[in-house]
């Protein structure tokens, strides 16, 4: 310290590093413990993990999801008479592009996160269907409900009926969009599965004006057990071959070697 005056009293005020003793109290901790962390409960665990997936997602799914379903209350106020097609076609659409955009490209850092996550690739995917399709859900149900309050000033079960015709008008087909762009994702790619979604909803709009060959999608747009055990299955095909495929951890080309 002579040789470096100005270092004089640097060391002031600073607490002497720890002795060996605290190597031998987290060792004797360990062993009484097992070596395992604290035990966390399930349900703090899931919600971490929604906060966590909350955090990476892109602002814009959530601003687009909300201003394409508020256009379409919009569109419904000024005609009232259109409230169940117009749900019927803006509640899947939203939906099938917000799980392709969330199974999308990512920022490298969102990647490197994800890569190095011990959670598995099934459950992170499940945390992301959840959250975004939970988000275009809840949408929908706020939208149904905002349009079936005019209703409340005549007769409550005319308005309770309403409201029960509109969401069974966007629910099973919003299911369906919703899984087969989540197993086209996971399968193929985002770009591509928000493509065939898109596809599929514009077949819908033709087969409205009676365009031939086209009639079958009415009974896709349909809510039903045979559209809810369709959207099942697929959503349970993407979590399988999630397990399999890691698509979730999977970088970009241009991080590949």
């Amino acid at each position: 310290m002579d040789e470096w005056p100005e270092l004089r009293g640097i060391g002031d005020g600073v607490p002497a590093p720890p002795g060996p003793e605290i190597v031998r109290s987290a060792l004797w901790r360990s062993a009484l413990e097992g070596g395992r962390p604290p035990a966390v409960p399930r349900v703090v665990r899931v919600w971490e993990l929604l906060v966590m997936e909350a955090r990476v997602q892109p602002l814009p799914i959530w601003l687009v999801s909300a201003l394409v379903m508020a256009t379409g209350v919009g569109f419904v106020l000024a005609e009232p008479s259109t409230a169940v097609s117009v749900l019927a076609l803006v509640a899947p659409l939203v939906a099938g592009m917000g799980i392709a955009a969330a199974c999308g490209p990512r920022d490298g850092r969102v990647f490197e996160l994800v890569a190095v996550t011990p959670t598995s690739p099934r459950v992170i995917l499940l945390a992301r269907m959840t959250l975004v399709f939970g988000y275009d859900l809840a949408l929908g149900l706020a939208a149904s409900a905002l349009l079936s309050l005019p209703m409340l000033g005549s007769v409550a079960d005319s308005a309770a009926a309403q409201l029960v015709s509109l969401v069974t008008a966007w629910l099973g087909p919003t299911a369906v969009i919703a899984a087969l762009s989540l197993l086209l994702s996971v399968c193929w790619n985002a770009e591509g599965a928000a493509g065939v979604a898109l596809a599929v909803w514009g077949l819908y709009m033709l087969s409205l004006i009676d365009w031939p060959g086209l009639s079958w999608l009415g009974a896709l747009w349909t809510t039903s057990p045979g559209t809810i055990a369709l959207a099942l299955v697929m959503a349970l095909a993407a979590v399988v071959m999630a397990g399999w495929r890691e698509p979730i951890r999977r970088l970009p080309e241009t991080h590949r070697s």
